[in-house]
């Protein structure tokens, strides 16, 4: 029997061309320059975590059909809003809590929203390995999602360092391809309705189309990643020179040697 994922359609809507764009941009931006903007990329974790929840709970409180266009539009609307919204109030919490001397607690808990939307992703992207799910079970696939979020989340709190250029690699890789599925309908986005339950006749095929975008995301992360913490590396040494803390044992042992061959 030959299944089709929902989402897989020829002509791009509103409210998908709206989400494709802001995730490619996103994306793009945990992928490449978020390690130089790491406040900046703490706010956009905050926006894309409230993002997502107020879009899942206006298709729960109300879905929309498949030909209810105008609606899906509101929706992702009304959700950029308020992720915009919630951003602009968690910036200004930051600010009064930074007057307090809490600044690193606060920072702490940043990290940990970026932690979680990274894990969530990482769970997204682990099940949708297979057809309808690497887990079939509602039960299993929330706990994947949990424990994926755990890990990141408590990874991102006790060594943010080491952490952040992983953490930016995977979000911003799934974020690419889900961007790029809104205007190439592979039906990739179709997992998203499955793993959320907004459709009882949601149905997600993991095809040789799909698989594609799984196998770029990869790449993406695995190359993000490196670069990132390469960039991060090269800067912590050429601070460490700039100060003179690089080149003076080199410089010590030199002289003896001079001494010698003289």
């Amino acid at each position: 029997m030959s299944y089709t994922n929902t989402l897989k359609k020829n002509t791009v809507h509103a409210d998908q061309g709206m989400v494709g764009v802001q995730m490619l941009f996103l994306g793009t931006f945990f992928m490449s320059t978020a390690h130089t903007h790491k406040k900046l990329a703490l706010r956009a974790s905050v926006y894309l975590m409230w993002f997502a929840l107020v879009y899942l709970a206006c298709q729960k409180i109300r879905p929309t059909a498949h030909n209810s266009e105008t609606r899906r539009a509101l929706y992702v609307v009304i959700s950029m809003l308020q992720g915009v919204a919630m951003m602009l109030v968690t910036d200004n919490m930051a600010k009064a809590v930074s007057l307090q001397r809490l600044s690193s607690l606060w920072t702490v808990a940043g990290n940990i929203c970026l932690g979680a939307v990274s894990g969530t992703s990482l769970g997204f992207y682990i099940l949708a390995m297979s057809d309808m799910g690497l887990v079939h079970d509602a039960g299993g696939r929330a706990a994947v999602i949990v424990v994926c979020a755990l890990l990141m989340s408590v990874s991102m709190a006790w060594v943010p360092s080491q952490s952040f250029a992983m953490c930016s690699a995977i979000l911003g890789a799934y974020l690419f391809v889900l961007g790029v599925d809104c205007f190439a309908h592979t039906g990739y986005l179709s997992h998203l309705s499955v793993f959320t339950h907004l459709g009882l006749d949601a149905w997600y095929y993991a095809g040789p189309r799909a698989m594609v975008l799984q196998a770029v995301a990869l790449v993406l992360a695995l190359v993000s990643a490196a670069w990132q913490r390469w960039y991060a590396l090269t800067r912590f040494r050429t601070i460490l020179q700039t100060n003179g803390f690089l080149g003076l044992g080199s410089s010590l042992d030199a002289e003896p040697m001079r001494m010698q061959n003289e």
